[in-house]
């Protein structure tokens, strides 16, 4: 199975948000610290969730359109 751009950058995405999700960076905002009375952490994770889903959703839209011949 040849690999193509768009699996590559999957996998790219999956590894940018494991990293994101990871211990050193949650740490960073587990903090006692509100935003309009959510906790910051829980921003955090939100956000990195929904980049992470909209990363996935235009990378997938990237597909090229195949040619038809005519005949």
């Amino acid at each position: 199975m040849p690999r193509t751009k768009q699996s590559a950058t999957a996998v790219f995405v999956a590894l940018i948000l494991l990293l994101l999700l990871g211990y050193p960076f949650l740490s960073i905002f587990n903090k006692f610290a509100f935003m309009k009375g959510i906790p910051v952490l829980y921003i955090y994770i939100a956000v990195m969730w929904i980049a992470a889903i909209a990363f996935s959703f235009f990378n997938s839209l990237k597909t090229p359109a195949k040619k038809k011949k005519h005949e």
